[in-house]
């Protein structure tokens, strides 16, 4: 009776694991839900442009210290810029839009990429 028991739950495991590894992932559409996207604009949009304000105003406070320290654009982009794209930027109902922007790579221009430029942009000479 035991073994028959026991039986019954590996094949109903067994089961499962391949119904659920045969689902398609929640994220493999573009398409949002529609409770999701009202939920934005109606909550998360509105809280986030209260953490935007909100940021500005705690900038503004902290310009002193950010001055001093040299740390002006990382502290405006904490407080305000990464708040404002999330507010305004982000398609509503996407929520991965927030992850995306946080592992592109961010471009740097190096000296030795301005210089280029500079040459890039220098009249040429004229040949004889």
């Amino acid at each position: 009776m035991r073994t028959k028991i026991k039986t019954n739950v590996i094949a109903t495991v067994c089961a499962a694991t391949l119904v659920f590894a045969s689902a398609a992932p929640a994220f493999a559409s573009r398409e949002h839900d529609p409770a999701v996207v009202a939920g934005d604009a109606l909550v998360v949009r509105p809280l986030s442009f209260l953490a935007t304000v909100a940021g500005a105003g705690v900038f503004v406070l902290a310009l002193p210290v950010a001055l001093t320290s040299g740390s002006i654009h990382s502290t405006a982009d904490a407080l305000v810029v990464q708040p404002g794209r999330f507010t305004f930027r982000r398609p509503l109902g996407d929520f991965d839009y927030w992850f995306d922007y946080h592992e592109q790579p961010q471009a740097r221009k190096t000296p030795a990429s301005k210089t280029r430029i500079a040459r890039l942009k220098a009249p040429k000479e004229e040949c004889k």
